[in-house]
């Protein structure tokens, strides 16, 4: 990743996520840190859909409002979403994102930001050739977290990713043209100790 890359990286994690820090933990009677793992369903369904394996873990730290997450996923996109003349539309995550709670327990709605490495693969129907490139991405979104036990929670979401590299993908001497933006929406099912 390039200088320039990182730099933006880290101005637009500070910009998402600076309103929180006054917020924090250090006004409010500190309850004992809080962990847990979340499985998100949509690699799951896109995969499936494919008739492919997707998965989404999520661990997560917290403490009053506050939620830091690390995710990796895998996903392989259904072919109605992709151009005609590309296949097998593969896709690895990483990513690291703070999530606010607008309550001290890290339950009901929250907001959160973050940056994700999307390395992902794609194959030119005709030529048969695949290539490998990675986008790197600023991800914002909210969400409800639901209790159905003490431990056992749904957390359905919504979020927009903001893509900011420009590099264009060539495979079969074809573009492979990704959007700048795109959303996502699905519903998180998540255990805390």
């Amino acid at each position: 990743m390039d200088k320039k890359l990182k730099s933006g990286i880290l101005a637009m994690l500070i910009i998402c996520l600076y309103p929180l820090f006054p917020l924090s933990v250090a006004a409010e009677d500190s309850p004992s840190p809080v962990l847990g793992y979340t499985l998100d369903m949509l690699p799951v369904i896109l995969s499936a859909s494919e008739g492919r394996a997707g998965y989404s873990f999520q661990v997560w730290a917290g403490l009053n409002r506050i939620k830091i997450r690390v995710i990796g996923a895998h996903l392989l996109m259904p072919q109605s979403m992709i151009k005609d003349s590309f296949e097998d539309y593969e896709v690895n995550v990483a990513a690291i994102l703070i999530d606010y709670f607008f309550t001290r327990d890290l339950r009901g709605f929250w907001i959160g930001s973050g940056v994700e490495l999307w390395n992902s693969s794609v194959k030119h129907k005709k030529t048969g050739e695949t290539t490998l490139f990675t986008d790197s991405i600023i991800t914002a979104g909210g969400g409800y977290v639901w209790h159905l036990t003490e431990h056992v929670y749904l957390n359905p979401f919504a979020a927009l990713h903001f893509r900011i590299n420009d590099s264009k993908v060539l495979a079969g001497n074809e573009e492979f043209t990704r959007k700048k933006f795109s959303s996502s929406a699905s519903v998180k099912i998540g255990y805390r100790f």
